[in-house]
């Protein structure tokens, strides 16, 4: 009886720190998410300082001040970017200005062909229930095809109408990555005893997880996007930057990526011409093969440790709570919970209690 009550004594205090952390999180979690908009020049700087750290701390180990390191990172992405921006952002701007002045051109293509293909129909005097089925699934594809046009184009004049935000991002990085051991001492120090040293160790795993995934998945779809539009000028088919960026893009969904950014290119090609979209096809589906044998392998590795099932259910809960960025972060948050999960499953099993 007398461990019993020792026991229950224990739990109860621990519980209700357990308790109180999780609705502390949780009030913090929905204050982000409702003050999102405001916070955006914050999280973009977040983001953009955990990018560079890796840069800074290896300019770091070679006895290079802090200061000094982030601006010589600075320099250096900066004249990378300002490169490859000088060759990329003015064709792009024009090819998303052709392609707000031709979407209603395409879209009286695509009613010709819609018209030929029922003219067509009634030629071969299909059944008239077939007739309206495929009459219907070919509406639905050209309404799927030029929404989709319509909202690249809403999302990049909306990227280009956030210039403030993009603009204070650095800025705040830079504060950010000059504070950044004191700004984690602070938030460990204010953490349970018991707690900072496995919440280290958990930090780090979490770092591990996300730099592999980040890392990789940029160069998967950056060697995707540049051999579509590279494929795309040399068929010598219009918009091919814009179309290769956009498959660049998508490809850092899994599974669904290829598919997503596979609609536009065949829907741009085939109002081209449809030899063009066979050739589309093929040379989207050479790249994929590529990418799945040779670069992925090489460069993701081991990846998440997710299992395929569990990687689908993340892209549609995440498709379901916030649409495309969502779908794009629900892996690898996803993989952070995996790691928290078996961090502190290992944890109780090595200790016989809790952190709290």
């Amino acid at each position: 009886m007398g461990d019993g009550r020792a026991e229950y004594t224990y739990l109860r205090p621990a519980m209700r720190r357990a308790l109180f952390y999780s609705v502390a999180g949780l009030a913090v979690l929905l204050l982000l998410w409702y003050l999102r908009d405001a916070l955006l020049p914050v999280l973009l700087g977040l983001a953009l300082a955990y990018l560079l750290a890796p840069l800074v701390r290896s300019l770091e180990r070679r006895e290079v001040p802090t200061a000094p390191a982030i601006v010589l990172t600075y320099v250096g992405v900066g004249v990378a970017v300002f490169a490859v921006g000088l060759f990329i952002i003015p064709p792009a701007g024009e090819q998303l200005e052709k392609l707000a002045r031709l979407l209603p051109e395409y879209s009286e293509m695509a009613a010709d062909y819609l018209e030929r293909v029922q003219a067509g129909m009634y030629r071969v005097r299909l059944p008239l229930a077939l007739q309206v089925a495929l009459l219907d699934g070919v509406g639905r594809v050209e309404g799927l095809v030029e929404e989709s046009a319509q909202r690249f184009v809403d999302v990049c004049f909306t990227l280009m109408s956030r210039g403030l935000a993009l603009m204070a991002a650095p800025v705040l990085a830079f504060y950010f990555l000059l504070d950044r051991r004191r700004i984690i001492g602070m938030g460990i120090d204010s953490l349970p005893a018991g707690w900072r040293d496995p919440t280290l160790q958990l930090l780090r795993r979490l770092d591990a997880v996300l730099v592999g995934f980040v890392r990789s998945r940029i160069i998967i779809s950056a060697f995707v996007g540049l051999v579509t539009a590279a494929s795309f000028a040399l068929l010598g088919l219009p918009l091919s930057l814009l179309i290769g960026m956009t498959v660049g893009i998508a490809d850092l969904i899994p599974y669904f990526g290829p598919v997503l950014g596979a609609v536009p290119a065949l829907a741009v090609a085939a109002i081209h011409s449809p030899p063009a979209a066979v050739k589309v096809l093929i040379i989207l589906a050479v790249v994929q093969q590529v990418e799945s044998a040779v670069i992925s392998p090489l460069v993701l590795g081991d990846g998440v440790h997710l299992h395929p099932i569990w990687v689908v259910i993340a892209l549609f809960v995440g498709a379901q709570v916030a649409g495309l960025l969502g779908m794009l972060l629900g892996v690898p948050l996803l993989a952070c919970l995996r790691v928290v999960g078996e961090f502190a499953l290992t944890h109780w099993r090595s200790t016989g209690r809790d952190m709290i």
